[in-house]
């Protein structure tokens, strides 16, 4: 898990314990989300699977306070490289359910949403 990855679940965890949990032992940072219901562990190293139960978990527990997100991807060819792929992600409410937009750029979707979404939490606990 990349430090950039387990220092956002550690702050989900810290904002939204009933959503993420996070514990440091001495085999380093164990996480679980919660997914349909129930709490599921995420290996480490991260794969394919548990990227997709963290988008889904980011997912429901965004439409479960009644916010809204957008993710976008794009692929831009430099030259003869690899296209360089990024992800942008925004949370936001609307009348009835006020929090500050915010925005996120990361090379993965699931990490773009991530960190918008647990800025949109801490910017509600300031609040």
């Amino acid at each position: 898990m990349s430090e950039q990855r387990e220092e956002l679940l550690k702050r989900w965890a810290k904002e939204a314990p009933g959503e993420c949990r996070a514990e440091t032992n001495r085999y380093g940072t164990q996480v679980w989300v919660r997914h349909g219901g129930a709490f599921r562990f995420q290996d480490d190293p991260v794969s394919a699977l548990d990227k997709a139960t963290q988008l889904s978990a980011l997912i429901e527990a965004i439409r479960a306070r009644g916010w809204h997100y957008n993710l976008f991807s794009d692929e831009t060819e430099k030259g003869n490289e690899e296209p360089a792929a990024w992800h942008s992600a925004s949370i936001y409410g609307n009348r009835e359910n006020v929090v500050p937009k915010t925005t996120a750029e990361r090379s993965e979707p699931c990490d773009a949403l991530l960190s918008a979404y647990v800025q949109a939490l801490e910017a509600t606990q300031e609040n």
